[in-house]
């Protein structure tokens, strides 16, 4: 096996397609879910398996897609504070490694927190350092963060997933500046999707009352 089907189709662990019999893809999940993967797979049969050029919209995690009317996607990024945080390298997401110092610029600077749950032997997480989380879009919108990296290997990064019921890795929370969790994303995270979450935790931590 020389993997030239996983790498033609965007080189993820555990990712899943559907294409009907007329060649065109019907449906895909970055991170494969039996339950999520059912719906399509009936759909397409009762379609005689011919999707055509404009299937219907599955879910394929647990976040949707930008448009569902969630957050303003046309409010300027200007409009939000930026992190007090130090940026070495214009192309890479300033991450922290201290939870405990992020938490305190997070509350001080009245910005929202961005947590990554990782550890170093996940590809997944390889795969989303080197793909989405190095996306203009997404770096743009991380500046309006305070971002930090926690490594599951370690007690504090174990006892706070479990705290919080984290599945996988990576997995990430954003917080509100009082230290509400407001969003949860767990597994393979496509740039759109994760732009979306990084808009939709800007506009609920700058309306929730535990931020004021």
């Amino acid at each position: 096996m020389d993997n030239r089907v996983r790498a033609e189709y965007g080189n993820l662990p555990n990712s899943a397609y559907i294409i009907g019999r007329d060649g065109r893809v019907f449906h895909k999940q970055p991170w494969m879910d039996s339950k999520l993967i059912e719906p399509p797979l009936k759909a397409l049969l009762e379609m005689n398996g011919r999707g055509g050029e404009t299937p219907p919209q599955f879910a394929t995690g647990s976040f949707r897609r930008a448009g569902s009317g969630r957050f303003d996607a046309s409010k300027p990024l200007s409009a939000y504070r930026d992190a007090p945080v130090k940026i070495t390298d214009e192309t890479e997401i300033a991450w922290l490694k201290d939870l405990s110092e992020a938490r305190k610029l997070s509350r001080e600077a009245e910005v929202p927190l961005l947590i990554e749950f990782y550890f170093d032997s996940c590809s997944i997480c390889a795969a989303m350092a080197k793909g989405p989380l190095r996306d203009p879009s997404v770096i743009a919108l991380s500046r309006k963060y305070v971002t930090v990296k926690v490594d599951l290997d370690t007690q504090a990064g174990t006892a706070l997933a479990e705290e919080l019921e984290l599945l996988g890795s990576p997995v990430f929370v954003i917080y509100n500046p009082g230290g509400q969790v407001l969003i949860k994303q767990s597994g393979y995270t496509e740039t759109d999707i994760l732009t979306s979450l990084l808009r939709e935790g800007l506009d609920r931590s700058e309306t929730s009352p535990q931020s004021k």
